[in-house]
């Protein structure tokens, strides 16, 4: 009966340490970006708008008046990215983010005849998918990417178009990132990205995404 303590912590000694040989072993395998492991991420966005309003004469399609209007504001994302081999990916995204800008000239009306100042804020639910080339080394990757996305709004305010004009559309774009393994399976990614819309005869639109997120290899 005394050595009835001694063979019980015998016995966990032995599966602490088979345990610990395994998730070394395992480990390399996990934690390293050239293994053919997924990841998802989530990430903040900085989005840096720009947009010209141009209004013309139905009859000649001259341009009558034209307005340069800028803007800031955010996006976040949720990201899926399926790994293919060492030099290939997909990744696939949903999120919110908000286009906005404005005009700093307050004396001159919009092409949309309001006698306020130009502006155009809009609220998305954005959908995306983006191929992606990779250089990869064991704690980092260098990556380039072209996407195609679809935004689909979820509220509007403009004077500087007309508001019914504002229906879903859709941005292609080109992007560079890199991301980071900081601990684990732990991962920082960074990229910049810059999105065209698919242009109107009177609207000309692209905005500039900084992001950075975190994310978990699996």
């Amino acid at each position: 009966m005394k050595q009835l303590p001694i063979n019980i912590l015998l016995l966990l000694n032995l599966t602490m340490i088979q345990a610990f040989g395994q998730i070394q072993q395992e480990a390399p395998l996990s934690t390293n970006f050239k293994s053919t492991s997924d990841r998802w991420q989530i990430m903040l966005a900085k989005v840096s708008s720009n947009m010209i309003s141009k209004e013309t004469y139905a009859s000649t399609q001259q341009v009558t008046s034209e307005k340069k209007m800028s803007g800031e504001k955010f996006g976040i994302y949720f990201e899926f990215i399926k790994n293919k081999n060492q030099y290939f990916e997909w990744l696939a995204n949903a999120g919110y983010e908000v286009f906005s800008v404005s005009s700093k000239d307050s004396m001159t009306n919009c092409p949309s005849g309001s006698t306020e100042v130009c502006n155009v804020e809009i609220s998305y639910l954005n959908i995306g998918l983006m191929p992606k080339l990779k250089w990869t080394r064991e704690t980092f990757q260098l990556w380039s990417g072209a996407s195609l996305n679809l935004k689909q709004p979820i509220t509007k305010k403009a004077t500087a178009v007309l508001q019914s004009e504002i229906q879903t559309t859709s941005t292609y774009g080109i992007a560079l990132g890199v991301d980071l393994l900081v601990s684990g399976k732990i991962t920082v990614p960074f990229e910049v990205q810059q999105q065209y819309f698919f242009n109107s005869d009177s609207v000309n639109t692209r905005q500039l995404l900084f992001k950075v997120g975190v994310g978990q290899i699996f």
